[in-house]
């Protein structure tokens, strides 16, 4: 009885190992971009619709210029990854490191420890990514109208192209080990 029991995990371990490397081949072969920046919040003030500092409310500028002040900016904002699987194999992946930059400085890092599954034949999936830093990091010597107008630039606001690069590094787990994949950079298109 304990040997069939035994044999029978077995089995079941092998099972889920090859389904396991199934969706990590497939994933390996899916392309991602970065497809949006959104929803921009630099001290508690939201930016989103705005297009220039001088959008901005009064009572907004005064609660920007005590952060300001203070030295400390919060900003956060969303990065949209975006997945696309042309195989026929469902893809997926159990954990996500990612890297932003800004201008080629990194400025946050984080991991996402949830599955991610891409759907087969074409199927897309938006992955968000909660970004959250000090906008006073950026730079050192930039005013407040210069960095509120950075912030709008990254969020996709402003009146520039956006400065944000991200990078993400999947993981798979293989026999209840995660194994870290290489970095892929990304871009507004797929690669």
């Amino acid at each position: 009885m304990k040997i069939r029991i035994i044999i029978f995990l077995a089995t079941v371990a092998l099972f889920s190992s090859c389904e396991e490397s199934k969706e990590l081949m497939a994933f390996t072969q899916c392309k991602f971009r970065m497809a949006s920046v959104e929803k921009p919040i630099v001290a508690g003030v939201n930016l989103s619709g705005t297009k220039s500092v001088s959008d901005i409310s009064l009572t907004s500028m005064a609660k920007l210029g005590i952060a300001f002040a203070s030295g400390n900016i919060p900003l956060q904002f969303t990065v949209n990854v975006e997945g696309n699987n042309p195989n026929t194999q469902t893809a997926a992946i159990n954990k996500l490191d990612w890297i932003l930059t800004v201008d080629e400085k990194q400025i946050a890092e984080s991991t996402l420890n949830e599955r991610i599954e891409l759907s087969p034949n074409g199927g897309k999936t938006i992955i968000p990514l909660k970004i959250a830093c000090d906008l006073k990091q950026l730079t050192e010597k930039e005013t407040l109208k210069n960095l509120l107008s950075l912030a709008m630039n990254i969020g996709g606001e402003g009146k520039e192209a956006s400065r944000v690069g991200i990078k993400i590094r999947p993981y798979i787990t293989v026999a209840g080990q995660s194994i870290a994949m290489h970095y892929i950079k990304l871009d507004k298109e797929f690669k």
